[in-house]
Formats: structure tokens, sequence, C-alpha cells
């Protein structure tokens, strides 16, 4: 008697424990997709930004706004990539829990994956999504090496800083520039080089 009580609590408490790892699963999925929008937001809002700078700059000849540029699409690519992240964070949690549901709870003849196991085990999958995130941030490494050229190319004047004027300075401020953009760029992007050339070997 007391051994069905037993087993009766064990069970019980078993499925109080994955009732609270489907609720924990939910929100991850919710928190992932959360996430996913933010990215969206930060792309949108920034390059609503940078077109506008851009506008000023060179209908207004506010030239000096090109020193400041660089620095708007480099955090813009930095938060875009610090999202995607957090996403990669909760993904990999996400397929732990599902590994641990589907070993218990689904009998092994059932093929049934889970969408981060599904997308571990797809490799075109992965090799698009990587190649979209090569590609956009190629396109903000471009627009940011067209202002850093500007620096050099466009009529700067000021009579407050005169250093502005001077041509060293002028190239020892986009030869940095460059510097920073290709190095956050490929550490922004050393996942997604890394998953498209697996995809192509595995291939």
């Amino acid at each position: 008697m007391n051994g069905d009580n037993d087993s009766g609590k064990e069970s019980t408490e078993n499925y109080r424990e994955w009732d609270l790892i489907l609720e924990e699963l939910k929100s991850l999925r919710a928190e992932e997709l959360s996430k996913m929008d933010k990215q969206y937001q930060i792309i949108g809002f920034g390059i609503s930004a940078i077109a506008a700078l851009l506008a000023l700059a060179i209908q207004y000849k506010v030239y000096s706004l090109f020193f400041v540029l660089p620095i708007v699409i480099i955090s813009v690519m930095c938060l875009y990539h610090y999202e995607r992240s957090l996403i990669s964070n909760i993904g990999a949690y996400i397929k732990n829990l599902e590994d641990m549901y589907i070993k218990t709870k689904v009998e092994p003849d059932k093929n049934i994956l889970g969408w981060e196991r599904w997308l571990t085990k797809n490799q075109e999958r992965r090799r698009i999504y990587a190649s979209t995130e090569l590609a956009l941030s190629l396109f903000m490494l471009i627009m940011y090496l067209l202002c850093v050229s500007s620096i050099i190319m466009s009529p700067l004047s000021s009579e407050r800083f005169e250093f502005i004027n001077s041509s060293l300075f002028r190239y020892t401020i986009a030869f940095l520039y460059i510097l920073l953009g290709f190095l956050v760029y490929y550490k922004c992007n050393f996942n997604n080089f890394k998953e498209c050339l697996c995809c192509n070997s595995n291939s």
C-alpha cells in the first residue's frame, strides 16, 4: 500500500517537474521571438538614423558628421549581433530541454526532433541563416567604409579645430576606423563564417 502511495507521489512530482519544464520552454520560446523582433527594430531604426544623418551631412554640408557616422553604424551592427548571440544562447538551452524531454518522454521509434534539434541537423537551413547574417553585415560594412572614405574626400574645414583640416589627422582617423570596422565585422560574424564553411564542406 505504501509502495503504491510512494509511486503515485513520484509520478505526480514527475508530472509537475515536466509541467515546469514545458512552461520554461514556452517562456524561452517567447523570449527568443522577442529578441528577433528587437533585431528587426535595431536594423530599422539604425538604417533610418544613418540615412537621416547622411542626408543632413550631404544636403546641408555638415561634413563633420562623417566622423560620427562610422560609430553609429558600428553601434547598430554590435547591438544587432548582441541580440543574435542571446538568441543563440536561448536556442542552445531550449535544445537541451528538448533533448531531455524527448529522451525521457518520447518512445525511441517515434521520429520527433523538436525545433532546435531539427535546426541543428538541418545544415541547409543553418547555412541560409548564416549567409543572410553575413550579407546584412556586409551591407552595413560597405556603408561604414563609404562614410570613412568621406572623412578623407569631403571638403572639411574648421576654424575652431584646426587639426581637423590636417590630412594626416584625417588619414589616421580613417585608418583606425577601417581597422575597427573589419575587426568588428569579423568578430560579429565569426560563427557565421564557420557555419557556412562547415555546411559547404559537409555538402
